[in-house]
């Protein structure tokens, strides 16, 4: 994930945590709350980027993904290329990650 994508999420999880109201919980709860929510949001919005690309090209994306020397930025290239919507599919994952947590 590009860093400036990854500071985005950062700062969505940042602010769910205290809409859900874990800002009165103990520093290493939240830091742990933290991470898992992290952990669940790339999940959830890589699930819905590889459901977004057209099957002909799945194998172009795990060629780039198999390359461990392969860029964040040239996967995001990809994802940008390859989805006619990525702001939109982007902002749907997240809110419905938001809306499993929030009910």
């Amino acid at each position: 994930m590009p860093e400036a994508t990854s500071a985005n999420l950062e700062t969505f999880i940042d602010k769910l945590m205290v809409e859900i109201g874990y800002e009165a919980l103990p520093d290493a709860v939240k830091t742990e709350m933290r991470e898992d929510l992290l952990s669940r949001a790339e999940q959830k919005l890589n699930a819905s980027l590889i459901a977004a690309i057209q099957p002909e090209d799945l194998d172009g994306l795990n060629a780039l993904l198999d390359d461990e020397k392969t860029p964040n930025d040239k996967v995001h290239e990809f994802f940008a290329s390859h989805i006619d919507d990525l702001e939109g599919v982007v902002a749907s994952a997240l809110m419905e990650f938001r809306s499993t947590l929030i009910k």
